[in-house]
């Protein structure tokens, strides 16, 4: 029988765990990096998964993802990154644009009535 996947017992040494905790436990911090804090930490005191996901609430892959991205950059390096991978729909220059049309009035550019 297969054993369960773990990420390595280097990983899991108690660094860092002031910065985990306080994070974790932050109200002004963003929610994700709130959520990512109490996977790590979850995830040390009980090495599964399941079990952190079903603690938490969130999908065991989500957990997996969080754990495994905690082993590569660092536990607290991971909460810095941002991982969504999306890149910005909007550039700089366009959020000028709107902003400074935004100000401009409806008729200036052409528009019978207020928008």
């Amino acid at each position: 029988m297969a054993g369960w996947r773990q990420v390595g017992p280097s990983w899991r040494a108690k660094r860092g765990d002031c910065q985990l905790t306080s994070v974790s436990r932050s109200r002004t911090e963003r929610a994700s990096r709130v959520e990512r804090a109490r996977m790590l930490l979850a995830y040390r005191e009980n090495p599964s998964f399941f079990a952190v996901a079903q603690q938490l609430g969130a999908h065991h892959q989500t957990v997996q993802r969080c754990v495994e991205a905690g082993a590569g950059y660092g536990p607290l390096g991971h909460l810095m990154t941002d991982t969504t991978g999306k890149e910005p729909t909007i550039t700089a220059d366009g959020q000028g644009l709107v902003g400074v049309s935004a100000c401009d009035k409806a008729r200036e550019h052409g528009y019978p009535h207020k928008l």
